[in-house]
């Protein structure tokens, strides 16, 4: 038969348990925050910027990128089979700040 002062203590120490997964957590997504400044620029307004298979947009972007290895595409809107592209993998630490300049 359980007595109260158990219920009690096994109910604490799920909470504790609970506060610690939760501590955790936060110190690693604050860890891997955003923390670099991209700028991506093109001459041409249309242009589709995708960051890691994700579109990001048109023409010119800002955003913030965490440490580590990014893939950057940038196309050239058109519909002529020899459109322009270019694909590039930005390594990020640090969190230093980079311009990327593209031209069409």
């Amino acid at each position: 038969m359980w007595d109260m002062t158990e219920e009690s203590c096994r109910l604490m120490n799920l909470s504790s348990k609970i506060l610690f997964i939760m501590i955790v957590f936060f110190a690693f997504n604050v860890w891997a925050q955003d923390c670099a400044h991209l700028q991506v620029k093109t001459d041409l307004p249309s242009s589709k910027i995708y960051v890691d298979s994700v579109l990001a947009g048109e023409g010119n972007i800002e955003l913030r990128l965490t440490n580590g290895t990014h893939n950057i595409v940038v196309l050239e809107e058109s519909d002529r089979w020899d459109a322009k592209s270019f694909n590039d993998n930005l390594i990020i630490r640090d969190c230093k700040d980079t311009v990327l300049n593209y031209s069409f």
